[in-house]
Parts: C-alpha cells; sequence; structure tokens
C-alpha cells in the first residue's frame, strides 16, 4: 500500500470528497492528512488495487505519490 496526495477538481462537491474519503477507507485505505479546510485535496495510503480507478476518475485533477518534498539538491549546514 502506497500513500499519495489526492487533488480534486475545483467543480468536486463537498460530497463527492466525503464519499471518497469514505470509499478510501472502506476499502481498506487510511486517510493520513485532511486538507478540506483549504483545499480539496487528501493524503491517503491506497490499496495499490485502487490506484488505477483513482487514474481514470474524472473528478480527481492529480493523484501524486506522497514524500519527502526537497527545493534544494543538498542540504544546508
Amino acid at each position: 500500500m502506497k500513500c499519495y496526495f489526492i487533488t480534486f477538481k475545483d467543480s468536486t462537491t463537498v460530497k463527492q470528497v466525503e464519499d471518497y474519503l469514505n470509499w478510501i477507507q472502506e476499502n481498506g485505505g487510511s486517510i493520513k492528512y485532511d486538507y478540506r479546510s483549504s483545499m480539496k485535496m487528501l493524503a491517503a495510503c491506497v490499496p495499490d488495487n485502487l490506484v488505477q480507478f483513482l487514474t481514470k476518475d474524472r473528478i480527481i485533477m492529480d493523484l501524486e505519490p506522497d514524500g519527502v518534498a526537497r527545493t534544494q539538491q543538498r542540504s544546508l549546514q
């Protein structure tokens, strides 16, 4: 199971996002972070068999693997 940032299109309703959150949990996934207070986005750990569905769903704008974000190639000390 891998974790992803799931960004929904602006046209997605609050109910659709809530339904997605429940659907992920009902199918063995978990929600790491819920960013809905500021944007239509979740960070979720999703079973591998659901990832292909997420990539094809018309209400999802972006599906990006969760990981470390770097702004520079090496750390400053």
